[in-house]
């Protein structure tokens, strides 16, 4: 089964409405793509989805197997302007963002520019940001020479990076505490995303519809 992601913001602002930009491909994460989707648009923010190496429908088959339509294909946003274009992370799926040299442009582009770019999970190494940056963990020494941030979102400059940290306490065993990563921060990301381009009073009535509770 193959979902679309078609949920638009009202038409009487998309005029005027921020963009952003979501790249996926073959073995992106599925929940952060989603989520951030969601929080992005909620935020009042038009969202376009754009296929890396997917079929001639745009078609890519995520992470644990959840086929996403995107909107358009990758090569036809390289002449188009997002007031952000943002990663989400899951493997193959990042490798696959990193081998495309339409995104890369457009994200240099971006940084250059002074124009907001973000990643979550293992897709910082990807973006390679002067730091402070965070990832997935285990992602860390992707980026040499990059300083890490053990933080769940961290901005630096234009760009935004996020993890998914939690810490799991087992109340009757110490031994067995441990921190996992994955889409956990996800809708963190999102929310902080609509703070830098629409306003904080923005991101926290987005944060109060979601029922969220920051950490």
């Amino acid at each position: 089964m193959t979902f679309r992601l078609t949920r638009k913001i009202s038409s009487s602002i998309t005029m005027t409405a921020p963009t952003a930009l979501i790249p996926v491909a073959n073995g992106s994460e599925e929940i952060e793509t989603v989520c951030l989707q969601d929080v992005l648009v909620r935020g009042g923010i038009q969202v376009t989805l754009a296929s890396v190496g997917g079929n001639a429908q745009n078609v890519v088959k995520m992470s644990r197997g959840l086929h996403i339509q995107a909107d358009v294909a990758i090569a036809e946003c390289v002449h188009n302007s997002y007031d952000v274009i943002v990663l989400p992370g899951g493997m193959p799926g990042a490798s696959h963002l990193r081998d495309c040299p339409d995104l890369i442009n457009m994200l240099r582009r971006q940084k250059a520019g002074g124009t907001w770019y973000g990643a979550i999970c293992a897709a910082p190494a990807v973006l390679l940001p002067p730091g402070p940056v965070t990832s997935y963990p285990s992602f860390q020494d992707k980026m040499p020479g990059v300083a890490y941030s053990s933080d769940r979102v961290v901005v630096t400059a234009n760009c935004v990076t996020s993890r998914g940290i939690k810490t799991y306490y087992d109340e009757d065993d110490s031994s067995r505490s441990f921190e996992y990563v994955g889409p956990g921060t996800a809708m963190e990301m999102g929310l902080k995303l609509v703070e830098v381009l629409c306003g904080s009073k923005k991101a926290a009535a987005v944060a109060d519809g979601l029922l969220y509770q920051s950490h």
